[in-house]
C-alpha cells in the first residue's frame, strides 16, 4: 500500500463488508470502533468500495485513505476510478470479433519483428569467419603474444561495430 507519508507493506487486519443495507454497515462500523481497531500503531486506515448507476451503466470502485502519521496527524485521500459496463450481448459478438482480429495482428507483428531479428543475428553470424578470433603467433615469445592480443582486440572491436551496425539498421528500419 502506498500513502502519502510512506509506503506499507501488505499485512495488518482485514475486514471484508458484505452488508447490503445501511443499517449493517453502519452496525459493523460501530462494532469496529467499540473493539478499538484503531489505535495509536495504526498507519493507513483503507475503504474500498464499488458503486453501480444502472442509469448510465457505469462502475466506480472509489477508494478512500487515512494515513496517520507518527505525531498524529491525519492526511486523507481519495481516488475514484468510473468504467463503462459492456454487455457481450447481440452488439457484443461483433465486438468480440473485433478484438480477436485485434490480438491476431499484434501477435502477428510481434513474431514478424521476432523472425526479423533472428534472421538479422544469423546473417551476422555468417560473416564472421571461425578462423578470425585465432590471432598470430605461438604465445612463446613476449612480443608474439603481445601482438596476438593486439590482434583479438582489434578483431574484438571489428565485431562489436559490426553488431552496432546491424542493431542501427534494424532500429532504423520503419
Amino acid at each position: 500500500m502506498r500513502g502519502a507519508l510512506g509506503d506499507y507493506p501488505l499485512g495488518g487486519f482485514l475486514v471484508t463488508n458484505t452488508s447490503t443495507t445501511e443499517a449493517e454497515f453502519i452496525a459493523m462500523v460501530s462494532w469496529l470502533r467499540q473493539n478499538r481497531w484503531v489505535d495509536t500503531q495504526t498507519r493507513l486506515v483503507t475503504l474500498d468500495f464499488n458503486v453501480w448507476n444502472p442509469t448510465l451503466r457505469l462502475i466506480s470502485a472509489i477508494k478512500l485513505q487515512a494515513e496517520f502519521s507518527v505525531v498524529g496527524k491525519v492526511r486523507t485521500m481519495y481516488t475514484v476510478r468510473t468504467f463503462e459496463y459492456k454487455e457481450w450481448v447481440e452488439w457484443g459478438r461483433v465486438y468480440w470479433w473485433w478484438e480477436m482480429v485485434y490480438v491476431v495482428l499484434i501477435l502477428t507483428y510481434a513474431l514478424e519483428e521476432v523472425w526479423d531479428f533472428l534472421s538479422m543475428h544469423c546473417k551476422l553470424r555468417k560473416s564472421r569467419t571461425a578462423g578470425d578470433l585465432g590471432g598470430g603467433g605461438d604465445g612463446g615469445e613476449d612480443e608474439a603474444s603481445i601482438e596476438a592480443m593486439v590482434d583479438v582486440s582489434l578483431q574484438a572491436k571489428r565485431e562489436f561495430a559490426a553488431v552496432r551496425r546491424a542493431i542501427d539498421d534494424y532500429v532504423s528500419d520503419p
